[in-house]
């Protein structure tokens, strides 16, 4: 009886952390923008942000979900935030043009007082078709730029949050 007290206490104590612990980790994948003072953009719902980003990025977000078969150790959706300061956005564009090929779609414009230019590519990777956007704004001496790749074979399910990050996404 005396550890049989004891022993609930215990148990109860484990459900409880357990509980919290699994809240938390699906809050993590739940929508949230985020504001930094060099860019701002809206993550969407099933996609997480990776504590520690490598390669120097400013941001780094990717789904939840993988592909199927070939393409099964590639996520559904992965994004990246970049700044090149000093250059120029016709340079990049063309820099980025000659890594993935044919340009499938080109927007050029403004948002604001400043130049924006967005490139749709079709690549693959282990017989996957990717569909790899690129959306770069010159600010202030600099450019950022916003790659997003997304499995082509999901269109219908994660056209939305990609668009929900080309949408949101200013450099300042």
């Amino acid at each position: 009886m005396e550890i049989l007290i004891p022993g609930l206490l215990l148990v109860a104590l484990m459900v409880y952390a357990s509980t919290k612990i699994k809240k938390n980790a699906a809050a993590a994948y739940d929508k949230e923008t985020v504001e930094t003072d060099q860019f701002s953009i809206t993550k969407p719902e099933g996609m997480i942000i990776p504590v520690e980003s490598e390669n120097g990025l400013l941001f780094e977000a990717f789904s939840k979900d993988f592909g199927v078969d070939e393409a099964g150790e590639i996520r559904q959706i992965t994004a990246a935030v970049r700044r090149y300061v000093g250059a120029d956005i016709d340079e990049l564009s063309s820099s980025i043009i000659q890594q993935y090929g044919d340009v499938a779609e080109e927007i050029a414009g403004k948002i604001g007082e400043y130049r924006m230019m967005q490139l749709r590519f079709l690549r693959y990777e282990k017989n996957a078709e990717i569909r790899q956007t690129v959306k770069l704004v010159e600010t202030n001496g600099a450019v950022t730029e916003l790659q997003v790749s997304a499995l082509t074979s999901y269109d219908e399910i994660n056209m939305a949050k990609v668009e929900t990050m080309l949408d949101t996404f200013r450099a300042n």
